[in-house]
């Protein structure tokens, strides 16, 4: 009888190459690159032309195994809906009720983030928030459950408050979901600077399910947020995502474009480079989650053409792996979410909403039409 206790290494087990390919293109980047150290020939399989052609097949494979939520702002007008889709060409669609309290106002109600355990994030946007009226609440689509989210700020008739809620999500060491948020703080005029302690211009803040109220955090975060939240922050095991700016002011690059990546455990994040650029360079950006992994869909202004960049590992600008390059019709404006199996969606300068399917290599209409940024895509 063959010992029990004999060690398995990668030279003692005979597995076709083929085969080895291909359970090693299922895995997520971030597992390939820990992976690296097994075998010296896996060290960079995504350099391998080859290997790259089956993890872009396994990674847009036809397989519908979930539902959409679409969230539908029509153009020129004040409604909003919200849709489940399902079936092979989404052509199933259940329309959703809002949570009463969004009843009577769902104008520029957006899903901050992603869904998290089947709960999504509904924030009314809105640049200046000196009110007590309900600006966000969190939603069980499956339940219709929903909790509204108290405002972090008191009015204050001299100030001006600029939020932007960055992530959702949940802390598995407390059993807790929690909501990040940014402040940028305005004086309305100049006597309210000369006659009080400085304004401290912006300022982070942390809500808690469980305690149900908001508190400042002591982050050293020079980044400026994009104050539209709408396809700029995802969520992923544990840790929000989104994309940030800062400004440098070095030739021949004058921004840099990041990913801030904050854990919502340990309530620390690090920041990833994705790109530097001028501003005569415009390039519209996209976060989703592609098969376990943060993605940035990058759309140039006259290329006609999309790039689809997985990140490996949080703060390591070279971890960066460009998966492919698609060109588009001149007819498509800009992303609005990607479904799980690979699926892309966009928004056409007509209005319609429309998804590229990998397979076929084309656009294909959803038969839902809407408006510019607000319209999004969340994986339930």
């Amino acid at each position: 009888m063959a010992s029990l206790n004999k060690k398995v290494s990668p030279s003692n087990v005979n597995l076709p190459n083929d085969l080895v390919l291909n359970i090693l293109s299922r895995l997520p980047v971030k597992s390939l690159k820990r992976f690296s150290c097994v075998q010296k020939s896996w060290a960079n399989l995504l350099e391998d032309p080859h290997f790259v052609d089956i993890y872009y097949e396994n990674l847009t494979s036809k397989t519908r195994d979930s539902c959409l939520l679409l969230n539908q702002h029509v153009p020129n007008t004040v409604e909003s809906y919200l849709f489940l889709l399902f079936g092979e060409r989404y052509e199933n669609r259940v329309k959703f009720d809002w949570p009463s309290p969004f009843h009577e106002d769902n104008e520029s109600v957006i899903v901050v983030g992603s869904c998290v355990n089947g709960t999504i994030c509904l924030q009314r946007v809105s640049m200046i928030d000196t009110t007590t009226s309900i600006k966000v609440l969190l939603w069980t689509p499956k339940t219709k459950e929903f909790k509204v989210v108290p405002p972090s700020l008191t009015a204050e008739p001299e100030l001006q408050f600029q939020i932007t809620i960055t992530g959702f999500g949940y802390d598995h060491v407390t059993d807790d979901y929690k909501l990040i948020q940014n402040v940028l703080v305005h004086a309305l005029n100049n006597d309210y600077a000369e006659v009080n302690p400085p304004l401290p211009g912006q300022f982070w803040q942390i809500y808690s399910v469980k305690s149900n109220c908001w508190r400042n955090l002591d982050l050293e975060m020079t980044c400026d947020v994009f104050p539209q939240p709408v396809g700029l922050a995802v969520y992923l095991n544990g840790v929000c995502h989104w994309l940030a700016c800062e400004d440098h002011n070095q030739e021949p690059y004058d921004t840099d474009v990041l990913l801030v990546s904050f854990d919502m455990s340990s309530e620390m994040f690090v920041t990833t480079l994705i790109s530097r650029y001028n501003h005569h360079d415009f390039c519209d950006r996209y976060l989703v989650v592609l098969k376990e992994s943060v993605a940035v869909i990058s759309m140039f202004e006259n290329n006609n053409c999309f790039d689809v960049s997985i990140l490996g590992e949080a703060g390591v600008e070279e971890s960066w792996v460009k998966l492919f390059t698609v060109g588009l019709p001149t007819c498509v404006d800009h992303p609005i979410g990607a479904g799980k199996n690979g699926d892309i969606f966009f928004r056409k300068y007509d209005g319609e909403l429309v998804w590229y399917d990998f397979s076929s290599k084309t656009i294909k209409e959803i038969g839902i039409k809407g408006e510019f940024c607000y319209s999004q895509t969340v994986m339930l």
